[in-house]
């Protein structure tokens, strides 16, 4: 799968978020946009990075119009069961076919989630979620690596990251600069 790079349009995609609201290209154009592949529902990594997202989006949102769209590869319905009943800041759009990671060249990598990064990422991630009796809720593939893709206002991809490990995504302070650059960008 070709990995995309800065300067290219965003490819096409129409998805539906939790919310029932259909979300393309066209719809997030005009704001900058954060578009962050993950794994599944009950990943404790992802969970960490929803945890983090629901901290720093509310304010990046209402300075800069940043709008997020979460990508997992579970189905809606599990998706729902997790987050429906939770008001996140942010979109979360399921994906279980994986068509629109593919779009972005999103792959699984068994050799990068058993980095020891990866593992190390797994087990800071594991123990600060909360111990609610589900578990960990293990969906396939377990072996998809995050991909996060800055988008500004006019729909070309500013900035890409395609993780090396599991718990490799952008940091908060990036996201902020980005945001806070194209919130300028599209003022001017």
């Amino acid at each position: 799968m070709r990995r995309l790079n800065a300067g290219e349009s965003v490819p096409d995609f129409t998805v539906t978020n939790l919310k029932g609201e259909n979300l393309s290209p066209a719809v997030l154009a005009g704001a900058p946009c954060l578009l962050a592949f993950h794994r599944y529902a009950r990943c404790a990594i992802c969970n960490d990075r929803i945890s983090e997202f629901r901290r720093t989006i509310p304010e990046l949102t209402a300075t800069t119009g940043l709008r997020v769209l979460f990508f997992c590869h579970s189905d809606r319905d599990r998706l729902q069961r997790e987050f429906g009943k939770t008001s996140l800041p942010f979109d979360v759009v399921a994906d279980p076919e994986r068509r629109v990671y593919a779009k972005f060249g999103v792959t699984k990598s068994l050799t990068r989630t058993l980095r020891p990064k990866s593992i190390r990422s797994g087990v800071r991630a594991r123990r600060a979620m909360p111990n609610d009796g589900r578990g960990p809720g293990l969906e396939r593939p377990l072996t998809m690596i995050p991909a996060e893709f800055f988008v500004d206002t006019t729909g070309t991809i500013a900035a890409t990251h395609y993780g090396e490990f599991l718990g490799d995504v952008w940091s908060s302070e990036t996201i902020v600069r980005f945001a806070k650059a194209h919130a300028q960008d599209s003022a001017s």
